[in-house]
């Protein structure tokens, strides 16, 4: 008896572990499939992770100007001093130079408002996307997490991002800039998995197909992403498209030789 029971007790856990798993499932499928969701341009590269299998990083460049951040995102005279110096190698030693268009402090301008104390702080913020005539979305702004400015506009979507700031300085001009990244541990990147075998394009090309590894086109493909904005958690990517097509289909096309390849952009004419 004791032994059934304990065989009885397994069985249970066994199907409320699977029943849980399932319902988790579904749960995550209806929430990507009913959020907002933003179209972008990205870059790709195509590692390989041993205990995942196949996926592409995709490559973002979201940056920001710091002055076109909202009126809930403030800084003062600490920031100011670490950005607007400039260091030139000069005879042997290092020379600071002001620059020519310096930040000034801003003040706070909203309850709640976010201080950016360090241009070495990594922070988290709220980021508004608006489609452009581009057919794709691009941030128009950033506010504070919970302030009273973090409500998105007609037309605008919200998503919460992680931002670092990247300043450079050459001839004594200052850009300083929002440095925007979907997760706190991929700066500028997210994972999309793809089925076994299929994350590497140029493998497909010199040893499915037996190509020249010189010859593949990839000036010719356009990698855009639709990426699901979940209200309180990370963003996902929910399909990759290699222009304008899905990517497993745009996999097989190249595999089948199919694929819509456009043609080479001719040079930009020269002057002599």
């Amino acid at each position: 008896m004791k032994r059934n029971a304990k065989i009885i007790l397994l069985f249970v856990v066994v199907a409320a572990q699977l029943l849980w798993l399932t319902i988790n499932y579904h749960q995550r499928r209806i929430e990507l499939q009913t959020a907002p969701s933003i179209c972008l341009r990205c870059n790709e590269n195509d590692p390989r992770d041993i205990l995942r299998g196949d996926f592409i990083r995709l490559n973002f460049n979201l940056t920001l100007p710091l002055e076109s951040a909202g009126q809930s995102i403030f800084w003062g005279k600490s920031l100011c001093a670490q950005v607007n110096t400039y260091s030139v190698w000069e005879n042997g030693k290092y020379v600071e130079y002001k620059v020519e268009n310096p930040l000034q402090p801003r003040q706070a301008q909203a309850p709640n408002a976010l201080e950016i104390t360090s241009q070495y702080a990594s922070i988290r913020v709220a980021a508004f996307w608006k489609k452009a005539e581009d057919g794709f979305h691009h941030i128009v702004r950033i506010e504070a997490p919970d302030s009273a400015a973090d409500t998105p506009a007609p037309g605008e979507l919200r998503c919460l991002m992680w931002t670092d700031i990247n300043n450079t300085c050459t001839a004594k001009q200052r850009t300083t800039r929002f440095n925007l990244s979907f997760s706190r541990g991929y700066r500028n990147t997210m994972r999309y998995f793809v089925e076994e075998k299929t994350g590497d394009l140029m493998r497909i090309w010199t040893e499915e197909l037996h190509k020249n590894y010189a010859d593949f086109p990839a000036n010719r493909i356009r990698f855009t992403v639709d990426i699901a904005l979940r209200p309180s958690a990370a963003a996902v990517p929910t399909m990759l498209y290699l222009n304008g097509i899905p990517y497993p289909q745009a996999v097989e096309q190249i595999r089948n030789g199919t694929f819509p390849w456009p043609p080479d952009e001719p040079a930009s004419p020269t002057n002599e």
